[in-house]
Order: structure tokens, then sequence, then C-alpha cells
């Protein structure tokens, strides 16, 4: 999507000093892979899962940093191709960690609120404020480093069991 039509937007409410020409589809795009990865994961038997030969949370923590990898790998085909890597890595990290505190369909939600929350009141004038990581520059080091710490954290909370038990896994255990 960023690479066929990196100029289009989705119109916003101006809120708060929001982007007046509405939220880039660069900035849109990497919600996608969350979603894929969130979803996948959600699938899962975990009562298979707890009992499996090989480490699933090993394989699983693999897979999304593949995805990190192949999303900044990418970032050159990609107008502004390296905040885009950059929003993937930090998406993917807060989904993760919203998963791990609730469930996979708060995880999608406030995944995919994010980036609208951040655009509409992330904007003072033409300059993203210091809180609106996803908007900075590609270049911004303080916004990689937010989207790395989100991602650390959404990795290393693979290998913890959930915070709190979802619906599907309490109606394997009855």
């Amino acid at each position: 999507m960023a690479v066929v039509i990196p100029s289009s937007s989705v119109p916003l409410p101006s809120i708060a000093g929001a982007l007046g020409t509405g939220l880039p589809l660069r900035y849109l795009a990497p919600i996608l892979p969350t979603l894929i990865v969130l979803y996948g994961q959600s699938r899962a038997d975990h009562a298979a899962e707890k009992v499996a030969v090989r480490s699933v949370p090993v394989m699983d923590a693999i897979f999304v940093v593949t995805v990190a990898v192949v999303a900044l790998v990418s970032a050159p085909i990609v107008p502004d191709g390296i905040a885009v890597g950059r929003n993937v890595v930090g998406y993917l990290g807060l989904g993760l960690t919203i998963r791990w505190l609730t469930n996979y369909r708060v995880a999608a939600a406030v995944s995919t609120f994010v980036p609208f929350f951040i655009a509409s009141l992330g904007m003072q004038g033409h300059r993203p404020v210091w809180w609106a990581w996803a908007l900075h520059e590609g270049g911004d080091l303080f916004s990689a480093g937010c989207a790395l710490g989100l991602f650390c954290m959404g990795t290393a909370l693979l290998f913890r069991a959930p915070l709190l038990r979802s619906s599907e896994q309490n109606e394997e255990s009855s």
C-alpha cells in the first residue's frame, strides 16, 4: 500500500491541531502486518501448545522478529520506508503487549486506533509532539527508541503466560 499509493491519505477530524491534509496511508500500512500476526497467534490451540515438543514461544518470537526484519529491510523500496518499518515494529510491539494484558480482540482494536489517535492529537502546528513517535521522520532516534522499546517488551511477553485468561482458554479448560 505504501509503495503503490504513497501520497494518498485518510481524512481526519481536526482535533487539537491535527494533520490538515489527513493521515497518509504510509502511516496506516503498518497496521496490516500487526493485525495479521495478532490474528495468527490468536488462532492457536493453547492446550496443544503447552505440550508441544518444540517451544512455541520461541517459534512465535522468531516469527515476530522475522516480520520486523522484513519490514525494516524493505524500507528502501517504500517512500519514507524507515518510518514505515519503524511503525511496523512499534505497532507490533504495542499489539503484543496489549494482547498479553487482555486478548486478541482488544489488541487488534487498540493497534488500529492508536495511529488515528496519534494523528488526531499528536501535531502542534506542522510538527509532531514528542510523544507522537509514529509521526516523526524516519531518522528520529527518539521515535526509533520508542518503537524498539515497545517491540522488545511485546516480544519478551511472548514468553510469559497471559495476564488475563481469555474466554476461549476458559472454555477449553472446562
